[in-house]
Order: structure tokens, then sequence, then C-alpha cells
């Protein structure tokens, strides 16, 4: 039985919900990159990056491509759009901070939604 506070394995949000990979799609977000430079550019291994970039992948936020040093990383932006068709409603609220969103996904997921 699956447990609910444990999102499936795909699931847009719970690839977001990790800071690490929240890091990874803001610097895709300035271009394509591969696994060294993102490493250095967030201060970690590359070996601490590839599980995110596969699980990234899986989610539909990312691509990769093969060039001459091995897997180019690119961004989906339309990957998050269930994200954005989820927080659309909460847009006229003009959410003052993050930390409120926060509070409401985690009730939301308390809630089984």
């Amino acid at each position: 039985m699956h447990d609910p506070l444990e999102p499936a394995d795909g699931s847009t949000f719970y690839a977001i919900a990790h800071p690490l990979r929240r890091a990874i799609i803001d610097r895709l977000r300035q271009g394509d990159s591969v696994v060294e430079e993102m490493a250095a550019d967030l201060n970690r291994s590359p070996a601490d990056i590839e599980p995110h970039l596969l699980l990234l992948l899986r989610a539909g936020l990312l691509r990769s491509h093969m060039d001459d040093g091995g897997p180019v990383w690119s961004l989906v932006p339309a990957g998050l759009g269930e994200v954005d068709r989820w927080i659309t409603p909460y847009r006229p609220f003009k959410l003052v901070r993050m930390a409120d969103l926060q509070h409401l996904v985690e009730s939301e997921l308390r809630n089984g939604r």
C-alpha cells in the first residue's frame, strides 16, 4: 500500500520539494549544463547531483541529450504546468510569504489532496 505522505515517484510536487532539486531547476533556468558545471555552481559533487537529475527527468522537468562531453541537461518549463495549474486559483490571494504556501501544501497533503 502506498503511504500518502510519500508521494509517488514522478510527481512534480515531490520533485520540487527538495531544495537541491529546486536549485538545479534554478540553475538550468540560466541555460543548459553538464553535471560537472552544475555541481561546481551548486558547490556539490557530481555524485550528489546525478540522482536528483534522474528524478527531475522522470518527473518531466528536465531532458538531456548527448554531446561530445556526455549528457547535457535542459529545463522543460512545461513540466511545471501541474504546479502552475494548482497555484493559479490562489494567485488572487497574493501570498505574501512562501512560508504561507508551504503551510498550505502541507495541509493539502495531510488532507489527502
